[in-house]
């Protein structure tokens, strides 16, 4: 068997609980003071750009969101632009001084 029966029991609970848990944790986006990369797919169906990624970019002040064309839930890592994305993000950043 490939998926044990405590990882199927795992994400039931995982999705009984996700709306609330987000629904609570989302308050704190706005205190987000720190720089933040979403990525997501055109084509995702698990988690619209629309419902999520847009409204997440939104409420968190420092976040710089990408859209793959072409692309779902489960494909992001395999588009070239994402790995682009993501060096370029890393590489805005500077260290923090103290």
């Amino acid at each position: 068997m490939w998926i044990q029966p405590a990882q199927i029991s795992a994400c039931a609970y995982d999705e009984r609980t996700l709306r609330s848990s987000l629904k609570s944790i989302s308050q704190h986006y706005s205190g987000i003071k720190m720089p933040v990369a979403i990525v997501t797919g055109s084509d995702d169906r698990i988690l619209e750009p629309a419902k999520h990624a847009y409204p997440l970019q939104k409420a968190i002040k420092h976040s710089k969101l990408v859209v793959l064309p072409d692309t779902g839930h489960n494909d992001i890592e395999q588009n070239r632009d994402y790995y682009r994305f993501i060096n370029e993000f890393l590489a805005d950043q500077t260290l923090p001084t103290h």
